[in-house]
């Protein structure tokens, strides 16, 4: 599935999640990440990881956390309460994990690196 819509380059996919997330509209960018998964959740019914710039837009706007984003994992409510190991920080090189929570149960994870 191809969710770009900006010509299709990593680059311009981030400038726009970029460009979103500057607006400090935190309701838009929740309802936005919501509104993606609930279009798209019989296609997520197991865990997702895109590497970050690879990621759809409305999760990427979200988890957006000042660039130093390496990946991000879409968790379906019925993992939503399993220990991932490779997802913890210091793991999978790296330094930190934000967690966020969505509607009907679902979880985005974002890794990051120092």
């Amino acid at each position: 599935m191809d969710t770009r819509t900006d010509g299709g380059t990593p680059q311009g996919f981030y400038s726009m999640a970029l460009r979103l997330r500057e607006t400090k509209d935190a309701d838009f960018i929740q309802k936005f990440a919501n509104g993606y998964i609930q279009m798209h959740a019989k296609e997520f019914r197991a865990i997702q990881v895109w590497h970050f710039h690879d990621a759809p837009l409305p999760l990427m706007t979200l988890a957006f956390q000042g660039g130093d984003e390496d990946w991000l994992a879409l968790i379906p409510p019925k993992y939503a309460d399993l220990s991932i190991p490779w997802m913890e920080v210091g793991s999978f090189a790296v330094c930190d994990v934000t967690e966020f929570k969505l509607a009907d149960g679902w979880l985005l994870r974002v890794g990051t690196h120092a």
